[in-house]
């Protein structure tokens, strides 16, 4: 989670996407204005881009353990 830490005014929770090899190669991110995207509203989003991660990493053949703490 990312409350303006790197851009002002700016929000960001993001979950890592890894391959088969477990090697993480990117990620899935839900940016937007701080005013909208709360720190409550950053938690009930992770849960939910967590599993969209880990369905990502699935397709790409990534079968070890939940990458993010959401998962």
């Amino acid at each position: 989670l990312s409350l303006e830490e790197r851009v002002r005014d700016t929000s960001t929770v993001a979950v890592p996407i890894a391959t088969h090899t477990g090697q993480v190669i990117g990620a899935l991110s839900i940016t937007g204005p701080s005013s909208r995207l709360t720190r409550k509203r950053l938690v009930e989003l992770a849960e939910p881009a967590a599993h969209a991660a880990e369905k990502i990493s699935a397709d790409l053949g990534y079968i070890g353990p939940p990458l993010a703490a959401g998962g």
